[in-house]
């Protein structure tokens, strides 16, 4: 009879033969096999999935992102940066256009003219016709809220004007209480969440949305202000009334603000990521500042 230690030896060396010879009829190719120490989310899996060998300068750029291959921006559909002029987006060539001369005023970090003021008088600011939602997603931005009018939007993108079928907005008043709001009409079906924090004035302030699954939630200054469910998701519909700093309805004002850093990703971000979102800079502009959360890559999934 074999002793204890004795018949756990052939069990281990019969596993392994058992693996050996599972290795030898699997014919197959393996690459960046990772171990992560929590679980990762969906969107981090995404990040997980583009992302690049760091050690191999040979390895092929991300198809999502060309200029950090590790950052949170693979996640983005669409990105306006603004600054001296440009109304650029930098992700999807969704450009934004005027109606009248651009007005600029100095950005977050006290650069010329790198935010755009949205004013209450005739200008009006907008994105070329898109489909832009498809379920989750998440929206951002920079604001200085000068004054606050009623129903005042940072953006309303709708696929007719008042927005009655499907729209998705965020407000940086909710009628004219100064709170800011969430809205998605999907079909005809309004719903809308609303934070019981008010905006500040005078002063910069990062503001962002997420909807996952049915999950809605509001973000002023990375602090969660709001949550609430939609049952009826964004449809995946053309919209041709997308407007910046204005609502679809004319009964609503413009907003009166500085607008920067204008985003919408594709994914619900987390908590932590809108965090990142929040002191991630501008990767193409050099001037800024640096993330004081992240003394290596400030967007980094690693």
């Amino acid at each position: 009879m074999s002793s204890p230690t004795h018949f756990v030896n052939l069990l281990l060396k019969s596993r392994f033969s058992l693996i050996r010879f599972v290795l030898t009829r699997v014919q197959a190719l393996y690459d960046e096999m990772r171990l992560y120490n929590s679980s990762l989310t969906a969107g981090q899996i995404l990040i997980d999935m583009n992302t690049v060998d760091p050690w191999n300068p040979s390895a092929p750029a991300n198809p999502y992102c060309t200029s950090d291959p590790y950052s949170m921006f693979c996640l983005l559909t669409y990105r306006w940066p603004i600054g001296s002029g440009n109304l650029s987006d930098v992700v999807s060539l969704a450009d934004l256009s005027s109606s009248a001369s651009i007005s600029n005023v100095p950005d977050r970090f006290g650069v010329a003219n790198g935010a755009l003021y949205a004013t209450i008088d005739t200008t009006v600011y907008s994105a070329p016709s898109g489909v832009y939602f498809d379920g989750d997603f998440s929206a951002s931005a920079w604001v200085y809220l000068i004054s606050c009018y009623y129903y005042s939007r940072l953006f309303d993108f709708s696929d007719l004007p008042p927005g009655n079928l499907d729209q998705v907005s965020v407000g940086l008043s909710w009628g004219d209480t100064c709170q800011p709001s969430f809205q998605v009409v999907s079909g005809g079906v309004s719903q809308v969440i609303t934070s019981s924090v008010t905006v500040p004035f005078n002063t910069w302030f990062h503001l962002a949305v997420t909807l996952s699954n049915q999950n809605a939630s509001i973000y002023l200054n990375g602090t969660l202000v709001a949550t609430g469910t939609f049952l009826s998701p964004p449809r995946r519909v053309l919209r041709s009334y997308c407007y910046i700093g204005k609502s679809n309805n004319p009964a609503y004002w413009k907003a009166d603000a500085y607008i920067d850093e204008l985003r919408f990703y594709g994914v619900a971000l987390t908590p932590r990521q809108v965090l990142i979102d929040m002191w991630t800079v501008d990767p193409i502009s050099p001037y800024v500042p640096g993330n004081p959360y992240c003394a290596a890559d400030p967007a980094s999934l690693f």
